[in-house]
């Protein structure tokens, strides 16, 4: 398929490029890949190979996971290792320190492409809201990597931004939101999610957190389906084991709020005692999950920040933020 849409306008159920039946090539896992952060440059030091299910959070059902640590410090915007990893404010990086990779000529828009979504927030739309961009570009970049190291999808190694009232969002099957705690969707933007989500598209809504940002994404929600309400997923829904089997619900701080020593990002607002992740999905009448909102959470961090600490990198990013990222892909796109 060149286009991820039907000819009547809707997304279809599945869409894997070079195969009909599998999105996932399991022999790529099964040979023990070897982690270590990304970077064109990265000089690796040490492979330590283990099984991640006696020691972590996630456990793969037929593989073993390997991880590789990385010696070398990185400098100043070099990727080659790890950095101070102080979290805060970074320079934008520079898109040649990345991998990338030529997408097949004769089928160009046969890949999967990491679409973020631009969204009206409290502070104004666009490039004047910024909540939108939250993590960008690192995050989706990184991820983007991950999935074409992993899976036998094709990648498009760039991603794309898109407005969400753009008519073209419906050529991506799957679509991301960060810091919705903050989204302030207008009627235009309301009217094109509930397209977008009934024909067939799948949103990951990430990084918000308390019960107040909790409480906005189910109001700016009611504009979208005014009718649905929300569920949590249980510990043993599917999207939680389709790949990677996590042994309990992931959560995953941003490095800022991990450096002191929290799994919880206080900033945000009181937690009033419930300082647990939720997931809660949003189904259409045929009971598909349509939109996967993960409170609080910043799953994100773990992809864009996975070069900045080899700690963080080894305990969220390999452990958690990756492996979920890979099931929730592979459950949008078998779904």
């Amino acid at each position: 398929m060149s286009h991820w849409k039907s000819s009547c306008g809707k997304l279809p159920a599945l869409l894997i490029s070079g195969s009909v039946a599998t999105v996932l090539c399991a022999s790529g896992l099964d040979r023990g890949f070897l982690w270590s952060p990304i970077g064109k440059d990265a000089a690796v030091a040490t492979a330590n190979v283990r099984s991640m299910s006696a020691h972590s959070e996630m456990s793969s059902p037929t593989t073993v996971v390997a991880e590789t640590m990385m010696a070398q410090q990185r400098g100043g915007s070099d990727r080659g290792g790890f950095g101070g990893g102080r979290g805060g404010y970074r320079a934008p990086p520079d898109r040649s320190s990345y991998p990338t990779w030529e997408k097949d000529p004769r089928f160009p828009d046969d890949v999967f492409t990491f679409a973020r979504i631009r969204y009206s927030s409290a502070s104004g739309y666009g490039f004047r809201g910024r909540a939108w961009d939250n993590d960008f570009p690192d995050c989706d970049w990184n991820f983007s990597v991950r999935l074409h190291q992993l899976t036998s999808m094709k990648v498009d190694p760039n991603g794309v931004v898109i407005d969400m009232i753009d008519p073209k969002l419906l050529d991506y099957p799957f679509a991301y939101m960060s810091n919705v705690g903050n989204m302030s969707l207008s009627a235009g933007e309301a009217e094109a999610m509930r397209r977008y989500l009934l024909n067939g598209g799948f949103i990951m809504a990430d990084d918000f957190w308390a019960p107040g940002g909790w409480e906005n994404v189910r109001r700016e929600m009611e504009k979208v389906f005014p009718n649905r309400k929300p569920r949590e997923l249980s510990r043993d829904h599917e999207i939680f084991h389709i790949v990677y089997h996590l042994k309990t619900k992931p959560q995953v701080p941003s490095i800022r709020a991990w450096q002191r020593g929290y799994t919880f990002e206080y900033w945000h607002g009181d937690p009033q005692g419930d300082e647990e992740p939720h997931f809660w999905g949003y189904f259409d009448d045929a009971g598909r999950l349509m939109a996967l909102m993960c409170h609080n959470n910043d799953i994100g961090d773990g992809w864009e920040r996975e070069g900045d600490n080899e700690e963080y990198f080894r305990d969220y990013s390999v452990r958690v933020s990756y492996p979920l990222g890979i099931n929730i892909i592979t459950y949008a796109m078998t779904h």
